[in-house]
């Protein structure tokens, strides 16, 4: 009786250290997305090239990545690109084209672009752009 307490109990923290090893891997996987994203955003990403990167399964990946960021990959890539996009303008004042700050944030379609900034923005980035010069001009 007296060793099944001690199997239980042996069983019980090996059971919740084996857990947290596996919440630590997950915490760096995750952050090693993120940090990837984040540096690379200029080219093209994928979840394939990404669980190749850090050596998982692609739709281990992703669902990684939906459980820590509570979004999935590409839209959360689209996210960073629009505010890498909001910051070129700013520091543009709009002297620069729609197609180049897409281009220089990764999009390769311009369309695609206005699409996904007007989605997070509510204003399209030509509209953007112009409120941006009012202000400095006020």
């Amino acid at each position: 009786r007296e060793r099944l307490g001690l199997l239980v109990r042996w069983t019980e923290w090996f059971s919740g250290y084996i857990a947290q090893r596996r919440e630590h891997a997950s915490n760096e996987h995750v952050r090693q997305m993120l940090d990837y994203i984040k540096s690379h955003y200029r080219e093209p990403i994928s979840v394939d090239g990404i669980a190749e990167r850090i050596g998982l399964n692609r739709v281990y990946v992703g669902r990684l990545f939906k459980m820590y960021v509570k979004q999935n990959m590409a839209d959360y890539i689209t996210q960073v690109r629009i505010e890498k996009a909001v910051e070129l303008m700013g520091e543009a004042n709009g002297n620069r084209k729609v197609m180049d700050i897409a281009e220089a944030v990764g999009f390769n379609n311009t369309h695609y672009f206005i699409k996904s900034f007007k989605k997070l923005m509510n204003v399209t980035p030509g509209k953007y752009m112009e409120q941006l010069a009012e202000r400095h001009r006020d």
